[in-house]
């Protein structure tokens, strides 16, 4: 169900409560390890999604008044390849979201696939944004990888400081988690084992100013939430528990394209943007289970006037692009 933010109030940093988990993890072999003739068919499978979504680049900037900038007719073109959604329809919900934006300050890319159809949508899905706390799913995501490169599974300490990271966007937590693994190669070499192409480490190692695209957020979506992933199937489900259980703060975003009695698992993250005059970063990222459909969202905007004007915002686009596909489903 979805829940609405309290905000993180006027400050830069916002710091919730850390999360003290005991045993939430605990050391050992994991139930299974992934299994690689499986991985390599799912990655043939979902590779139309990959092609289509690794070409797209950044719309040009438009002003203020514009509003959000929109994706090239060859980005569109090019997911559409991938996707059970017809020209029609796309056209007509980029028009949905053209409409919805203008005069909206700031700038917003979208990125959706309803995975049991394997639709997919995208809006400005190549342009670059600041990871913000999105990439803390990024972080847990490669201490995983990481373990199981170890055959193990994660240990108590990693465990906390992933629960922490997801379930409270834990700063400190982050800061941990990207030391140990390995700093920015560590995040280089995972961010390719992953497929994501559109993502850099921030070069002076700060793990929140780093850029990506939501793009490839869907990217990271699909190795959580489907086996199109080198992550073992209880690595995915570990993920995904802690994505489910967020605290009631950090349940925004794109949880509003949930109807009430729908489930969500979220990741969110947000912050002024640096030399922005305050202008802030806010994305949501996640999945969220409407109905029959199984829809996999990620949402990215900057240079928001606000912290709540970012989230309505994000929510808005979210929820109008679900049920504009939706209704194209049916």
């Amino acid at each position: 169900m979805r829940r609405r933010p309290t905000g993180p109030g006027s400050g830069y940093v916002w710091r919730p409560p850390r999360l003290r988990t005991s045993g939430a993890g605990a050391a050992g072999r994991p139930a299974e390890q992934p299994a690689r003739l499986a991985f390599l068919a799912a990655v043939v499978v979902s590779a139309l999604l990959g092609a289509a979504l690794s070409a797209v680049w950044p719309a040009p900037v438009h002003s203020r008044a514009a509003g959000t900038v929109r994706a090239a007719p060859a980005v569109e073109a090019a997911i559409e390849t991938a996707a059970a959604l017809g020209p029609a329809d796309r056209a007509r919900i980029t028009g949905l979201l053209d409409d919805h934006l203008a005069g909206r300050p700031g700038r917003l890319a979208l990125a959706v696939q309803e995975l049991r159809t394997g639709a997919a949508f995208g809006y400005s899905a190549g342009t670059v944004f600041r990871t913000a706390s999105v990439v803390k799913l990024d972080l847990v995501v490669h201490m995983l990888l990481r373990a199981e490169e170890q055959d193990r599974f994660l240990t108590d300490r990693e465990a906390a400081l992933a629960a922490e990271m997801i379930r409270y966007s834990d700063n400190d937590a982050a800061d941990t988690a990207y030391e140990h693994n390995g700093f920015t190669p560590g995040f280089t070499a995972a961010t390719r084992r992953l497929g994501l192409t559109g993502t850099r480490p921030d070069t002076g190692g700060a793990w929140g100013l780093g850029t990506t695209t939501a793009a490839d957020r869907l990217r990271l979506l699909r190795a959580v939430f489907t086996p199109a992933s080198p992550l073992s199937e209880r690595g995915r489900t570990y993920v995904r528990s802690l994505m489910a259980a967020v605290a009631p703060e950090q349940a925004w975003g794109i949880s509003a394209a949930a109807e009430p009695a729908d489930s969500a698992e979220v990741k969110n993250g947000w912050a002024p943007a640096a030399g922005g005059g305050g202008r802030w970063v806010v994305h949501s990222t996640g999945r969220i289970l409407r109905g029959d459909r199984e829809y996999l969202i990620a949402v990215l905007s900057d240079r928001q006037p606000g912290y709540g004007a970012g989230v309505e915002t994000v929510e808005s686009a979210a929820a109008l692009a679900v049920e504009a596909i939706a209704r194209a489903l049916e």
